[in-house]
């Protein structure tokens, strides 16, 4: 559910910056000259949503766990922890382009605590582990492929916002 939201929050932002190209089901998109994004294929176009796979085994991503419950911290944590990699702290002081989706992911641990991972795709530039700039060490982040998955991607305006729990 949560990688839901995370990918309908971005598409919603991006989608009012630039037009997604049409597609024919499948192909890597580009939301702009400037946003990139993941490839994958349509599986199912439905009134509210779409069914998509993305298959990423020659794509990299950045990724960051926060350990907390709290959905807002988390998205800022994580989100901030990302930027600063590809703002320039890594190996090569290098910046790298900005991309979509940002993906937020909530997991709960075996002991009911809370774990959120964020992640942001690493442009098409990088195709190899040794292209990329590793992240600095005391960011906590890390470079991983992505696993064979299936979305649903909900467009709308705004942010996603998840009410704060009952206390």
């Amino acid at each position: 559910m949560w990688k839901i939201c995370a990918i309908a929050a971005l598409c919603s932002l991006i989608s009012g910056v630039a037009a997604a190209h049409e597609d024919a089901g499948e192909g890597c998109t580009l939301y702009s000259k400037r946003i990139e994004s993941p490839c994958f294929i349509t599986l199912s176009t439905k009134e509210d949503y779409t069914i998509r796979e993305y298959n990423s085994t020659s794509e990299f991503w950045t990724m960051t766990t926060i350990d907390t419950s709290d959905y807002r911290k988390a998205s800022r944590t994580g989100f901030e922890r990302n930027f600063k990699f590809i703002s320039g702290q890594n190996s090569k002081e290098e910046k790298i382009p900005m991309t979509a989706p940002v993906l937020l992911t909530r997991k709960e641990g075996e002991d009911k605590s809370t774990v959120f991972t964020s992640s942001f795709f690493v442009p098409s530039a990088y195709s190899t582990s040794g292209d990329m700039p590793m992240p600095n060490a005391d960011l906590g982040v890390s470079i991983v492929q992505m696993k064979h998955s299936k979305v649903a991607v909900i467009e709308f305006s705004g942010y996603v916002t998840i009410p704060s729990p009952p206390r």
